[in-house]
């Protein structure tokens, strides 16, 4: 028999996707169809740990995803996108690993105690008094959103692979870490996910801020028109210590040579570019103006994909049903042998309606 190949990643639903998405997540996921059963997880169920107030935007919002997906040209027949939310076993998985956790390994969590200090949660280092339960705990869900889609049973050879950025290695080594701890417990139930890290640097802020991100107002979002793209770029940030165009630039510290590395495509020879700035044979200008003009060519064909999906909402609506339902396939038989290991399958004990399907 072939060996399973999985990858699991998602994203939060805070709005439209952006090029940093883009440079630092999609661009790989693409790669990765080609060679592995993917499944991607609109998690908004996760953002549920950084707020409590409804979102009257938050259907918009996973749609926007949803869409952004299929513009960059991820393809639903050869992947699954699924809603969380619509995933009741992620939820009882959770309830199964988190007996196996202690609450100091999650106060000790470095990336929790870094979003507990940016959302206003607490410090961890004082203890965990102030932080609430779903948000102390998030990182266990999150494994069984991972754990989830292990091989049932898992074999030599399979994969269960997590594109991250840097900063969230550590919640795919917890998951790893709550599924080797199961599988010592009730024997071998999990395959270990291995985290994958991308080699593009990511993109900062037309800010000049290290993230980009929606809310903070400094992304170019991939359904930005022509127009508003240019207005961004001409706005980026770019050498705080270039004052006139006769001075030398420094581009490996500029946002908008950065943007350049990641867009300017095969045809643009950086490296002299790169002595172009040095030397003030360029101003920024003139870069800010050609690298306009290479990120419209990339998300013209993006935003024409867009267009033509967004005019059938009941085909996306269609296409993440599907997803969640095969994502819900896999889950099903991870969630039957989970049981089975630590004693609460009871076959003989139920009727027939309460019973395995296999049984």
């Amino acid at each position: 028999m072939a060996n399973v190949k999985r990858l699991l990643s998602g994203i939060r639903p805070s709005g439209a996707l952006h090029l940093g998405h883009y440079v630092g997540a999609l661009r790989q996921w693409l790669a990765y169809e080609s060679t592995h059963e993917c499944y991607f997880m609109v998690a908004d169920v996760q953002s549920l740990a950084t707020r409590r107030e409804p979102d009257p935007e938050l259907a918009q919002h996973v749609q926007d995803i949803v869409l952004d997906w299929l513009a960059v040209g991820l393809d639903p027949e050869r992947s699954s996108f699924v809603l969380q939310s619509r995933m009741p076993e992620l939820a009882e998985l959770t309830v199964y690993l988190q007996s196996l956790v202690r609450t100091g390994e999650l106060r000790d969590n470095p990336t929790a105690r870094e979003e507990a200090r940016a959302w206003g949660k607490g410090n961890f280092t004082d203890g965990v008094n102030d932080v609430d339960f779903g948000f102390l705990g998030y990182p266990v869900s999150q494994a069984a959103d991972i754990l989830v889609f292990s091989t049932s049973p898992p074999a030599e050879g399979d994969a269960l692979i997590v594109p991250v950025g840097f900063d969230q290695v550590v919640h795919v080594e917890f998951a790893a870490h709550i599924g080797r701890r199961f599988n010592d417990f009730y024997g071998e139930t999990f395959l270990l996910p291995e985290a994958r890290t991308s080699q593009v640097p990511r993109l900062p802020g037309t800010d000049g801020g290290s993230k980009m991100g929606k809310s903070l107002r400094n992304a170019i979002l991939l359904k930005d028109s022509e127009e508003a793209v240019a207005t961004k770029v001409r706005n980026m940030f770019t050498d705080p210590l270039r004052v006139s165009p006769e001075d030398p630039g420094h581009p490996d510290d500029c946002p908008c040579f950065l943007f350049r590395s990641a867009f300017g495509g095969e045809q643009l020879d950086l490296g002299r570019r790169r002595e172009d700035c040095l030397d003030a044979r360029t101003d920024c200008g003139d870069c800010k103006e050609d690298l306009a003009a290479e990120i419209q060519t990339v998300l013209a064909p993006i935003q024409e994909r867009r267009a033509d999906y967004a005019a059938h909402p009941e085909r996306v609506a269609e296409i993440l049903g599907d997803g969640t339902r095969r994502a819900r396939a896999v889950a099903t038989e991870t969630l039957e042998r989970v049981r089975d290991a630590i004693g609460i399958s009871y076959p003989n004990l139920l009727d027939p309606g309460l019973r395995r399907k296999n049984d």
